[in-house]
């Protein structure tokens, strides 16, 4: 969640996951997935860097809570390929157009 600032100053939480669209039109309006709009007045850079920083915090959180999980394991060993559960070709056997 970022914090944002409404043109009355009064400052609320927005979920940047389903932000669709920001533009200056010249306010800020921010457009919801959810069709939902917002005007603000945090410029769009503005809004831009706080998402950015929202996510370096979150993925920041994680990197560490992986990197000191076992201190003596890379993260690379730790890290295991995804395996497919049935091959292209099984799935492509079982799902043929009639």
């Amino acid at each position: 969640m970022i914090c944002l600032n409404r043109l009355n100053h009064k400052t609320f939480y927005l979920n940047s996951d389903l932000i669709e669209m920001v533009e200056e039109t010249p306010d800020t309006l921010i457009t919801m997935t959810t069709g939902k709009k917002f005007i603000v007045e945090d410029s769009a850079d503005d809004v831009l860097q706080k998402i950015i920083d929202f996510r370096n915090q979150c993925f920041r959180d994680v990197h560490v809570k992986i990197r000191y999980k076992d201190k003596r394991a890379s993260l690379t060993s730790d890290i295991k390929p995804c395996e497919p559960a049935i091959s292209d070709q099984a799935y492509d056997h079982d799902h043929q157009l009639p």
